[in-house]
């Protein structure tokens, strides 16, 4: 079992920080609480702000326990 793992062929780590073209907008990006909180308390547009960060369209996706925090803390401001 072992056996076959130490006999690959080990790639280069240099391989790590080429520039990969197969990546480009529009970005998915992922929504942290950290991210809705900070743009909540400091009166940011969330996509705007993701569009200004990456200068491309972005398409965001958030998990559902993301959306309900946010909206407590839309609650407790209001």
């Amino acid at each position: 079992m072992f056996d076959d793992f130490c006999c690959r062929p080990q790639a280069s780590s240099a391989l790590f920080f080429k520039y990969n073209e197969q990546l480009g907008p529009p970005y998915h990006v992922l929504l942290d609480t950290n991210f809705v909180n900070f743009a909540i308390k400091n009166k940011l547009d969330i996509i705007q702000s993701m569009m200004d960060c990456l200068y491309a369209k972005c398409q965001l996706i958030s998990a559902l326990c993301v959306y309900f925090a946010a909206e407590m803390l839309i609650m407790a401001l209001f």
